[in-house]
Formats: C-alpha cells, structure tokens, sequence
C-alpha cells in the first residue's frame, strides 16, 4: 500500500531515512493564532486511527502521531512568531528526524536545516509566492532537486533530480490530479516534506484523485485513485484509495 495518508511513515521505516535537525539556539515558542474553522484530528482505518493530531489552545497543530504495524512515531512542532521553526519525529526515545526552519520577511520558507549522515540544508526558489524548486546540498558534490509544477493552487506535476558531479539526472516523476473540494491537510501548514506526494498533499488546495509515480525511466511505479464523501463544509470524511483492484478505506475525523 503506497497511501499519501501514511507516506510519511513508510518512508521512515522502509528507507530509514535517520535524520535531524541543526541544533541552533532553542526558539522561542509563541502562540500562533490560526483561524481555521476546520481541524482534522485524526485519520482512521478499521476503526483505528493511525495518525492523530493535538493542537495548542489557539488552534495550531503541536503534535502528530503516527501507528502503524506496531511502531509509533511523534513529531512534535515549534513556533516562532507564529512559523513552525522546528519539527522533529522520535520512535520512543530516539530522535528519527529533526528539521528546523528559516523565513524570509514575507514569511516565506528560505531553508531547511537537516543532520544527518552528512550535514544538509534545503534552499527553495519561488514563482508567483509558490515553491517550484527546492535543493538539497548535500556536500561532497552531490545535491538533489526537487521541482513543482501548478494547475491553479495544485500540484500536478513534481519530479526529483539528483547531481553527481555537476550534472543533474532525472530520478522520479509524479503526476496529481484533483476533485474540486477542500484538502484539509493544507491547513496544518507545515511547510515543507522531502517526499513529493506528501509535500504535494500539504499545500495544494485540494485533494488528490489519481497519483501516478514514474521511475528515472519514466516506467510507471504506481497508479492510485482516491474518491472522496465529503461532509457539508466540502471537506472529506472518507477516502477510498484503490490501486490494482484492492481498496483501503480512510476515516478522516474533524
């Protein structure tokens, strides 16, 4: 199962990405006022939910908790005048993740800081105030690109590119397309994934119905088809992903 709703968690245990964040001076945790009159708790299948979300008492999202075959995973969220300045996932005890965050004056994403194996940062370009091209330098003469293309206030196009040596090659694509309905995942505002559809999942203003993934070859990885009820608010309660004839099927509870 290849489910934008659980991406997250698939790429930490299955590719182990082990990453965190710069340790810079502690931010200074504000009160971010956010007037959203929508806030979804949790996401649930089989009755069950595996991810859940806290918010502060004005509405911010604070804490993400993911489960899934067994293990747990926490990200837990900082502000800074109102920005998440920091964002970092443990299992248990142990730090999996740890990003922090930089903004320009208009409040606009200008880096992400990562330690990892190799220390790392993300630089981002922007068009028409969207992000269509974020890099990762990585050192040691390799970086990594991501780029983003839009229909309106979607995604329908992200590819990722990778530099050894000076040249940049191809290493995946995806193509998104859309309902005409509210994503309420974009009003957690979190402001940056290095995973294509989960970073597609958190800005575009609506939700996807197709994901197709292509390899460097641009072979066909997947195809996932998503239908959607929705409550009065245009929202949707209930998700249908379906790919290859089996379907899996997503509560989503406000």
């Amino acid at each position: 199962m290849k489910s934008n709703f659980l991406k997250p968690t698939f790429v930490l245990l299955i590719i182990g990405i082990l990453i965190s964040s710069c340790k810079k001076d502690e931010p200074i945790q504000d009160d971010p006022v956010v007037e959203n009159s929508v806030f979804i708790k949790s996401v649930n299948t089989n009755q069950t939910p595996i991810i859940v979300y806290t918010y502060n008492t004005n509405n911010a999202v604070i804490k993400k908790q993911m489960s899934y075959q067994g293990t747990q995973l926490e990200t837990s969220y900082t502000y800074t005048n109102s920005k998440i300045s920091n964002e970092t996932t443990k299992q248990g005890n142990a730090i999996v993740s740890q990003y922090g965050y930089t903004y320009n004056t208009d409040n606009q994403l200008t880096r992400c800081d990562i330690i990892g194996v190799n220390e790392s940062y993300w630089t981002f370009h922007y068009t028409d105030g969207k992000i269509d091209e974020a890099i990762q330098h990585i050192g040691n003469g390799e970086s990594r690109k991501m780029s983003f293309s839009y229909t309106g206030e979607n995604i329908t196009e992200a590819k990722e590119f990778m530099n050894f040596g000076g040249v940049w090659e191809q290493d995946s694509r995806m193509t998104f397309e859309y309902d005409t309905q509210n994503n309420p995942f974009r009003l957690l505002e979190i402001p940056f994934s290095e995973i294509l559809d989960e970073f597609a999942n958190q800005v575009s203003a609506n939700n996807a119905t197709r994901v197709q993934s292509y390899d460097a070859n641009n072979v066909l990885n997947y195809d996932l088809q998503y239908s959607y009820t929705y409550n009065s608010q245009n929202y949707p309660t209930v998700v249908t992903e379906t790919e290859g004839g089996q379907s899996t099927e997503y509560t989503l509870i406000y």
